[in-house]
């Protein structure tokens, strides 16, 4: 089997650490792996049972991999990935730096992947919660068509990356009275702001989640609104989901559409539904409480759930690895 140098970026932190660990888990063929960091001096990652030194991000260190994975901010991407796929290494991107960019699919790979086909060696992969949502929308796109989606999402704290994950840690310690890199204290707590506010009131997250959800489905028609909430959970990202249909479907007959996806776990019992805590550690995209909205004949709430830093970030972006290397496109 052919075996690939390895760079991950931004390997200390949360997604890098999960990258790395999954790249293990999942058996892909790596000759070598290349950590990399912006503070990368002096520490290690644990890599099929060998301490592997984090080396200082450079381009010449990069530009020796043949995958990369960015799993560092839009500033790192913009500094390194366009030279480094010139130089003909695949990027696959974690960042929101190239997901609006015409040329650079946005792939989640069980819904769009044979936009991989086409890739100019820069891959985006979408913001976390954007791919649970799609995940669980899409059987139901598929089959029925949708028109308008609204989403409240709870959005645990390592969404918003290491920084943001220890301030939470240290506030529930109580070693730290202050907010520090988030806009309020979030221990005990939950804020209806990630991002900034643009001219109309929507944050940063909420114009991901919507402008991101109708590329994957290549759907400029689809009506997508949100409000984003972070709560004070450490991992596993949650969503109140509205949906409008073209018209009426019956809950059962939703019920059988998602639950024949294997992707996704359904709840089907009244009273039973995933939480952050059930779903740590999965790959996969749960889905509950799905009911009628008794307002409105053609439209349904559903409740859903996942790991942010698995399929919301780090499996979503080693799937499209997979892809690529099972379709012989790297």
């Amino acid at each position: 089997m052919k075996r690939f140098k390895v760079a991950v970026v931004g390997a200390t932190g949360v997604v890098g650490r999960q990258l790395i660990e999954g790249l293990q888990q999942r058996s892909f063929p790596v000759s070598e792996l290349m950590p990399v960091a912006s503070e990368g001096a002096g520490r290690t990652v644990s890599f099929d049972g060998r301490e592997v030194p984090v080396r200082k991000i450079s381009f010449s260190r990069l530009a020796d991999a043949n995958l990369l994975f960015n799993c560092a901010g839009a500033e790192v991407a913009r500094t390194y990935l366009v030279e480094l796929a010139r130089s003909r290494t695949v990027c696959i991107d974690k960042s929101s730096a190239f997901r609006g960019h015409s040329q650079v699919p946005l792939v989640v790979p069980e819904i769009n992947g044979k936009q991989l086909r086409q890739h100019r060696r820069i891959i985006a992969s979408p913001n976390c919660l954007t791919i649970q949502l799609v995940m669980a929308l899409w059987p139901i796109y598929r089959r029925c068509g949708l028109q308008r989606v609204v989403i409240s999402t709870y959005q645990s704290a390592s969404g918003g990356g290491t920084r943001v994950l220890e301030a939470f840690r240290r506030q529930i310690s109580k070693s730290s009275r202050g907010s520090g890199p988030l806009p309020h204290r979030l221990a005990g707590n939950l804020f209806p702001q990630i991002g900034s506010f643009d001219a109309h009131g929507y944050t940063g997250e909420e114009n991901k989640i919507a402008s991101e959800t109708r590329r994957i489905f290549s759907d400029d028609q689809l009506a997508v609104s949100a409000t984003a909430v972070r709560v004070g959970v450490e991992v596993g990202h949650c969503a109140a989901v509205w949906c409008q249909l073209p018209q009426a479907v019956p809950v059962f007959q939703l019920h059988r559409l998602l639950g024949e996806w294997d992707p996704l776990v359904v709840y089907r019992r009244t009273g039973h539904y995933p939480t952050p805590e059930q779903v740590a550690g999965d790959d996969r995209v749960h889905v509950g409480r799905i009911r009628p909205d008794r307002s409105n004949d053609r439209a349904f709430w559903m409740w859903v759930a996942a790991d942010n830093l698995r399929k919301g970030a780090a499996t979503n972006a080693l799937q499209i690895a997979e892809y690529l290397v099972s379709e012989d496109l790297i």
